[in-house]
């Protein structure tokens, strides 16, 4: 009922076209749901139900709803880990001291498609060793220039840093993101 036309099986509803009570009664149902959410006061409600219910035409049945939005769904909040996934995942990032991408790029296989958060937390993990791996042989093909070469030790130290730091994020249920990631796996 918001559009000008709207569709209803094969047929656009025109504007100028005779609405029934049914109709009527719907939008009335606008109007009490936009009163509950506080965006009409009493009087508004009023006028605009009066206007519903006089309605001929759904060229008239749409000027109560005119400045009304249709409310936005409330989003969902992501369901929290368990204690076995969190413990999962946070071994996904702190495998990298020791298998550097294998365990995570094993654990993403054998997840499947499911959208898990152990999946999620090995594809992170594996993407950020890859990259790490990646960055590793361009500055090591590039380091016949000095500066390149200078570049090394901070690329290792940030590597030891986030490793742990995605490990203890994961580890309280964070769903952690390695920042300056190619995100290979998804």
């Amino acid at each position: 009922m918001y559009p000008a036309a709207t569709t209803r099986g094969p047929v656009v509803i025109q504007p100028w076209y005779r609405v029934s009570d049914k109709e009527r009664d719907g939008v009335v149902r606008v109007l009490h749901d936009a009163y509950a959410d506080g965006r009409l006061d009493d009087q508004e409600l009023d006028v605009r139900i009066d206007q519903a219910l006089a309605a001929r035409t759904y060229g008239e049945l749409q000027l109560p709803l005119r400045d009304l939005l249709p409310p936005m769904p409330v989003p969902q909040a992501a369901p929290v880990p368990s204690g076995t996934e969190r413990f999962a995942a946070a071994i996904m990032h702190l495998s990298g001291y020791a298998s550097f991408f294998l365990v995570p790029l094993i654990v993403y296989l054998v997840e499947g498609r499911r959208p898990t958060y152990l999946r999620e937390q090995a594809a992170e993990a594996a993407n950020f060793q890859l990259t790490f791996l990646l960055a590793n042989i361009v500055l090591g093909v590039a380091s016949v220039f000095v500066l390149p070469a200078l570049l090394f030790p901070v690329i290792w130290v940030g590597w030891l840093v986030l490793n742990l730091v995605g490990g203890v994020a994961s580890a309280a249920g964070t769903r952690f993101r390695y920042p300056l990631t190619l995100r290979l796996l998804r």
